[in-house]
């Protein structure tokens, strides 16, 4: 997802501005009016650990996917609720 304002682009430029304080990949990064999040993915897949931040709620859930999350979500509570072993049967519950 890409809306105007996206950082994308200044990837390149951030990680070296970031590289160049000598802070490593075992460090924590604080991506600040994270929109879409790509940069805190960026550095998320450098090793650093992210702090992600905007109002948007948009934001939120991309954040939480994206930043939060490093396993498929099981969804067990949504399996337990419609009886079935795993998510992927969730999809034959509802199949036409």
């Amino acid at each position: 997802m890409r809306y105007y304002g996206n950082k994308t682009k200044l990837l390149p430029f951030i990680e070296n501005v970031v590289k160049s304080t000598g802070i490593n990949g075992t460090s924590n990064f604080v991506d600040l009016f994270s929109g879409t999040s790509s940069v805190g993915r960026h550095f998320k897949k450098m090793g650093y650990t992210v702090i992600s931040n905007d109002n948007l709620e948009f934001s939120y859930a991309i954040s939480k996917t994206y930043i939060e999350l490093n396993d498929q979500p099981r969804f067990a509570k949504l399996c337990k609720e419609l009886k079935v072993g795993d998510i992927d049967d969730v999809f034959s519950v509802f199949s036409l």
